[in-house]
């Protein structure tokens, strides 16, 4: 299936790839990575509104590009049967819950 983000005047389409692991600190490790497959531009909006990025990157200033993404790695607990609290890249705190 191929995902699609809008991000300032450009639509990056990907997919990701992720595996899931056990390890004896946490109970679960998702690693994921998005191979980016286009980034289609807004030919209508000006160039200052060009994200700088994909994903975590876009806050420091890349640039969107073709290709594998940089492998983000989530440690999760489960809080319920419903629910995973994780830690992204050792920094976010984020919550998943089954849909």
């Amino acid at each position: 299936m191929v995902l699609k983000r809008n991000t300032g005047n450009q639509t990056v389409e990907y997919r990701v790839k992720s595996t899931v692991r056990a390890k004896q600190e946490r109970p679960y490790v998702i690693s994921y990575r998005n191979p980016v497959l286009d980034v289609l531009t807004d030919p209508d909006a000006g160039d200052e509104d060009l994200p700088g990025g994909y994903d975590d990157e876009a806050e420091q200033g890349f640039r969107i590009k073709t290709g594998w993404s940089n492998e983000h790695e989530l440690d999760c607990d489960p809080v319920s049967g419903q629910r995973l609290e994780c830690t992204k890249d050792r920094v976010h705190e984020i919550t998943l819950v089954a849909g």
